[in-house]
């Protein structure tokens, strides 16, 4: 369910390595309120760790 008047734009593709999983992309339109809700959302999942790499060594 999204907002009203919300524009989001997704894309499916599948993921050739693994059967079953599909990789989902949402795209809003730039300055939009829209693309505010989901940089919200992001925002919920985001850690200041995911921002670090993999590897630090």
């Amino acid at each position: 369910m999204t907002p009203a008047g919300a524009a989001i734009a997704w894309h499916g593709s599948a993921v050739d390595d693994e059967p079953g999983l599909t990789l989902l992309i949402y795209t809003a339109e730039p300055g939009s309120p829209s693309e505010e809700a989901l940089r919200l959302l992001a925002s919920w999942t985001a850690s200041h760790d995911d921002a670090a790499p993999a590897d630090s060594h």
